[in-house]
């Protein structure tokens, strides 16, 4: 799999999802002048997919 985003990015990725999944959260995105890069870096963390339906994207 390609690398799509800097080790210091992913890190943080991981870092928001476990902490989200511990605390029992739901992450709401809104994305604008990011241009749907905050959740490009969530959604290639491996095994989001197991994570359940926690992570919601919406375009403006």
């Amino acid at each position: 799999m390609a690398v799509l985003f800097p080790e210091d990015i992913a890190d943080l990725a991981v870092h928001a999802i476990e902490s989200c999944r511990m605390a029992g959260l739901k992450v709401a995105l809104a994305e604008s002048c990011t241009g749907g890069l905050v959740c490009g870096a969530l959604t290639e963390v491996p095994g989001l997919r197991c994570a359940g339906p926690w992570l919601r994207h919406l375009f403006q």
